[in-house]
């Protein structure tokens, strides 16, 4: 600790500082300027620049318009696209629980603290299943190794990833002051890499974002979106799918191997009828886009399926109403993609299906009538 000591000559005193006094002021000067600024940390970092700085080397998902390209921060691990309607969507190998590592254990606690403060956790903590691994069986088709993780284990991990830790860690390859950092650290690749699922030590739970299109009264191709409430834990105020959840798992779930098909129906018809409130049957079933890593979240796993429906926009958009728990505007159709908002007004996440969509389909597939697109090179 810097001390103080007066001079026994002239009266004067002196501050005396270590050199570890140095470096702690090093670790917190950034969070110090942001105070001073008045400024929020944010939890995670949705710009396109933060992500290219720190995964650069990876085959981001691309979009080509006439006269644009436009790349998005996820990573696919396996396309459906081509698959037959009825392929299987593959298989989750359950075993035994996530050891959170002990590293974090005072950012998740400070963290799930500050969630609950800020009423972010409204459904409380569940069981969520963690790819602990990925593979591919004979066939092609994706096997993930999963473990039992609590939503709490994100909240420390991935949905914070950004946040400043209190005691920035120290690692080989130097001072981690976030999760993002500290997680990068475990790889063993390039500095700009991605770590492996089994390298990473986020928690790294399984995500399912199901885009909707359907059709408005005047007969024109509609991809649905809806601006996110302030207090959620990912995307506060921006437009984002009206349908995606942190997929969970009952506590009697039994090891061994699984229908990923069954895993996540099973989960969607609850989390369908309680989020949209409405009659999931009168939507078709969903179909598998793709499984994708979210760089945005340090790599989380991401399931894109598509459903559609007879239901017109306006019909749905009245059925929903304004604003809910986690939404705060009525349902509106996607006319134009607009990189310029730079991840802070579309999130990625919608930003993702579009592209997955409009290249398997073209852009009218999805409403989308043109777009001026910025590529990160």
């Amino acid at each position: 600790m810097p001390y103080f000591e007066r001079s026994d000559i002239d009266g004067t005193w002196r501050i005396g500082i270590t050199a570890e006094d140095l470096a702690w002021l090093a670790s917190k000067r950034d969070s110090l300027a942001s105070k001073l600024r008045g400024d929020q940390p944010a939890y995670i970092r949705y710009d396109l620049a933060h992500s290219a700085e720190s995964y650069g080397d990876q085959p981001w998902v691309e979009m080509s318009l006439p006269g644009s390209h436009l790349r998005v921060p996820y990573v696919i691990l396996h396309d459906y696209r081509t698959a037959p309607t009825n392929a299987t969507w593959g298989t989750a190998d359950v075993r035994g629980q996530f050891q959170f590592p002990s590293d974090l254990l005072d950012h998740r606690h400070a963290m799930v603290d500050r969630f609950k403060a800020e009423d972010r956790l409204p459904k409380g903590d569940s069981i969520c299943p963690r790819v602990a691994d990925f593979s591919r069986d004979v066939n092609g088709n994706p096997i993930l190794s999963i473990e039992r993780a609590w939503y709490t284990d994100q909240v420390g991990t991935n949905l914070t990833i950004d946040y400043p830790m209190r005691v920035p860690r120290e690692m080989p390859r130097g001072i981690c002051r976030t999760v993002r950092e500290w997680d990068r650290a475990q790889g063993v690749d390039a500095a700009r890499s991605l770590p492996s699922f089994q390298a990473s030590k986020l928690a790294n739970t399984i995500g399912v974002s199901i885009g909707v299109t359907c059709r408005s009264r005047d007969g024109r191709i509609a991809l649905l979106q809806r601006r996110r409430a302030k207090n959620v834990a990912v995307y506060r105020n921006m437009w984002a799918s009206p349908f995606g959840f942190a997929m969970s798992i009952s506590k009697e779930l039994s090891d061994g191997a699984h229908d990923l098909r069954e895993l996540i129906s099973l989960d969607y018809g609850h989390e369908f009828a309680q989020e949209l409130g409405l009659e999931h049957d009168a939507f078709s079933a969903p179909r598998a886009v793709a499984i994708c890593r979210d760089l945005p979240r340090g790599g989380k796993p991401q399931f894109f399926f598509e459903i559609t429906t007879d239901y017109s926009l306006e019909e749905i958009a009245d059925k929903l109403g304004k604003s809910s728990a986690e939404y705060s505007s009525r349902v509106r159709r996607v006319d134009r993609v607009n990189p310029e908002d730079d991840g802070n007004e579309v999130s990625p996440e919608l930003t993702c299906f579009l592209a997955l969509i409009a290249s398997e389909r073209g852009p009218r597939a999805v409403g989308v009538d043109g777009a001026t697109p910025r590529a990160i090179r």
